[in-house]
């Protein structure tokens, strides 16, 4: 049971379909504890980071514009969010760009937000 006053972990769910992302943040926001930011593109993921310093960023690989991968490269060159871990959801079909662009499991045990990450 989360406690009053408790400070929400925050996570930004970057997807370009609105009823997958809104569907990722509703489920998370549901979850003590947890507020979820649904944003569309990768440039409102960029500036939204700027002003909310999340806790977990959420990433569909496929995104218009600029692709998942480019949207890691510049959170994880930004001081601001370089220290953020970054998940990657994408469809099936998708998911074997994910393990060419990261080879092996790189996943970091975080217990304060319940998730493992790449």
């Amino acid at each position: 049971m989360e406690k009053s006053g408790s400070p929400r972990k925050v996570v930004i769910v970057v997807e370009d379909d609105q009823a997958i992302g809104s569907l990722i943040a509703g489920a998370l926001s549901d979850e003590p504890g947890y507020c979820a930011i649904h944003v569309v593109n990768p440039a409102a993921a960029l500036e939204t980071a700027k002003h909310v310093s999340p806790d977990v960023i959420i990433v569909d690989v496929a995104l218009p514009g600029m692709s998942g991968f480019e949207l890691y490269d510049r959170l994880k060159g930004d001081p601001r969010t370089s220290e953020v871990p970054v998940l990657f959801e994408t469809s099936p079909t998708v998911g074997r760009l994910v393990r060419r662009r990261l080879p092996g499991p790189r996943c970091r045990d975080t217990p304060d937000l319940g998730l493992g990450c790449l």
